[in-house]
């Protein structure tokens, strides 16, 4: 038995369903299942059951679930003296961005405007430190609507076709499928997780052709801006100025949207620090007219504050 697979058990008795589970940790629906296999064949019993869509715990996986969950909230109550011993200065908060990069950081540096002790870690391509839990907070997307006892699903955001304004489709307030016939698109390339949301929306609407992937999104909005791409792009992404130039039209008919969801590490001590940036991150929205669809339960962190 090795520690990553008692994160994997924890997450998956967390959501009660490998995809979400797999989604929220970025790895494979078969890595995740095969190092389930492994515990249970390890420890000769079955973990969990099938309810329909859902995975419930066994007795012996409830029995595992309460000591594991014992044993991560040690490691990570370590590992967080260990970190405050060592930077007795300054906080350090651990951010796993992989969406709303532009909303985030818009919110992001109000909050150091007040918090000048605070020193955030943003890692925005880092999956293996998904899977070794270094983070404190982690901003991702989701196909599907996710409730969790640890997660936040915080909006339902629209993807919509960006493309140059001196573009000849610019001028239109709202596409329509046809207009996206015969037109060159640019996408994120598969390191990126939207990739797989645009993958399956330019198969649900083939007439979205890509002929050019790149790995990194300036590349991307340089292809829309300066040569006539056009391109698939989550609402809040690129703060304003990175959108100089561009502009954001939707597809009559096309349901193109995702969920953006907010985890907390649940295998971490939070600090007071993490727990104040995540309180912000969430009024924020709300003062923006962006309404959190569901809540967790708060971390025991927070009821203490």
């Amino acid at each position: 038995m090795i520690l990553q697979q008692l994160l994997y058990f924890n997450k998956v008795a967390e959501y009660q369903n490998v995809t979400k589970a797999a989604e929220a940790l970025y790895v494979s629906q078969p890595t995740l299942s095969r190092n389930i296999k492994q515990l249970e064949d390890e420890l000769e019993c079955k973990l969990f059951t099938r309810k329909g869509k859902s995975l419930l715990l066994t007795e012996s996986g409830k029995i595992l679930y309460a000591r594991s969950t014992q044993i991560l909230r040690e490691l990570r109550q370590t590992q967080m003296e260990l970190r405050e011993l060592n930077n007795s200065d300054s906080e350090i908060i651990t951010v796993q961005l992989r969406c709303v990069a532009g909303l985030f950081f818009d919110i992001l540096f109000s909050y150091i405007a007040q918090h000048q002790n605070i020193v955030f870690n943003i890692l925005q391509n880092d999956n293996e430190g998904i899977n070794s839990s270094e983070y404190d907070l982690f901003l991702y997307p989701s196909l599907s609507y996710t409730h969790s006892a640890m997660t936040d699903t915080l909006f339902r955001e629209n993807i919509y076709v960006a493309m140059s304004e001196n573009h000849p489709l610019a001028a239109k307030e709202e596409l329509t499928a046809e207009d996206l016939n015969d037109q060159q698109f640019v996408s994120i390339a598969s390191n990126r997780y939207f990739h797989k949301i645009s993958q399956e929306l330019r198969e649900q609407y083939p007439q979205m052709l890509c002929n050019i992937f790149c790995d990194d999104m300036v590349a991307v909005r340089n292809l829309v801006r300066d040569h006539n791409y056009l391109t698939l792009l989550p609402e809040f992404t690129w703060q304003k100025p990175e959108l100089t130039g561009i502009v954001l039209r939707s597809v009559r008919n096309m349901d193109m949207n995702r969920y953006v969801c907010l985890t907390t590490n649940n295998n971490r001590h939070l600090s007071a620090a993490a727990v104040s940036c995540r309180r912000y991150f969430l009024t924020e929205l709300n003062k923006r007219g962006i309404v959190v669809l569901s809540r967790g339960k708060k971390t025991s962190e927070e009821e203490s504050l």
